[in-house]
């Protein structure tokens, strides 16, 4: 999908697209004046499928020129992966990055519907495995093993392509992996970090890496920023529907929104193998 914000204010928050990636990825590499590219990853990961995506298309881009990742707050899982296919790596002594690992999402509301709503569920299938991302039943047995053998192998890909990049082999990246997070310190002193330091330490090495002298080069940012304009449009835009919300609804329905909000999230997950950090970490 395509960057952007989510249409509902409800359900919000602000979306890398891997086409869009792929796109401003395609410009960078194309352009013979783009001397090198600084990627900032500010991600708790997502889609494994996405990630591989992105990864292809900045693996392409290094091939050409110097590319440089940049860590934000947050740079884990998916937000690693990606960072895998660039040719270094500058996190902040804070970043929460790693999170080497891969899970699965199958949702069962069969008993949700009957208990709640007095819904029952038949179906006719055509195979054995026909239902098996249905979300109202349990997986049999052979399900939950196909299930598993394709974390497995998504997870031995991510550990195969953290290796390559770090001069590890992948039972050393194994021993850092299984899902565990580092401070961009830690990160460095095990070796899944090059550098440590904020976008203006990843902008002068990849200055460096392309024989350029600091100061000697002016900023291309893609994909293209929104004007301020439409930026303030969308704040007002969410911020009014905000104090919509306060303003008509009880303490108790707010909570049932963020509910929802939270299935919204799980339910776009369903039946994917994702390469995410399973939780929410608020930097302050």
């Amino acid at each position: 999908g395509e960057s952007g914000t989510d249409p509902n204010p409800l359900l919000g928050g602000v979306n890398l697209g891997a086409e869009t990636l792929i796109e401003a990825m395609r410009k960078a590499r194309e352009d013979d004046d783009v001397k090198a590219v600084v990627l900032r990853v500010n991600s708790p990961g997502g889609s494994a499928s996405a990630s591989d995506a992105m990864w292809y298309a900045i693996h392409q881009t290094s091939e050409v020129k110097p590319v440089v990742v940049s860590m934000g707050d947050v740079a884990a899982s998916g937000g690693y992966w990606i960072a895998t296919a660039a040719d270094a790596i500058v996190a902040d002594p804070l970043t929460i990055t790693g999170s080497i690992g891969v899970i699965a999402v199958l949702l069962n509301t069969r008993g949700f519907f009957a208990n709640k709503l007095g819904i029952t569920f038949d179906q006719v299938q055509t195979s054995p495995y026909a239902d098996m991302l249905s979300s109202v039943g349990e997986l049999t047995g052979p399900e939950r093993a196909l299930l598993q053998e394709s974390v497995m192998s998504t997870y031995q890909a991510f550990l195969n392509k953290v290796a390559k990049n770090r001069g590890m082999t992948p039972e050393q990246v194994d021993s850092l992996a299984q899902g565990r997070i580092w401070s961009g310190l830690a990160a460095q002193e095990i070796g899944l970090v090059d550098e440590l330091g904020d976008l203006g330490t990843a902008l002068d090495l990849a200055a460096e890496r392309a024989g350029m002298e600091p100061g000697a080069y002016r900023l291309r940012i893609l994909p293209r920023p929104k004007s301020f304009a439409d930026e303030l449009s969308d704040l007002l835009n969410v911020r009014a529907v905000q104090a919509w919300l306060h303003l008509r609804t009880s303490p108790t329905e707010r909570a049932v929104l963020r509910q929802a909000q939270a299935l919204h999230r799980i339910m776009e997950t369903h039946g994917q193998v994702q390469a995410r950090l399973p939780l929410e970490i608020v930097i302050r």
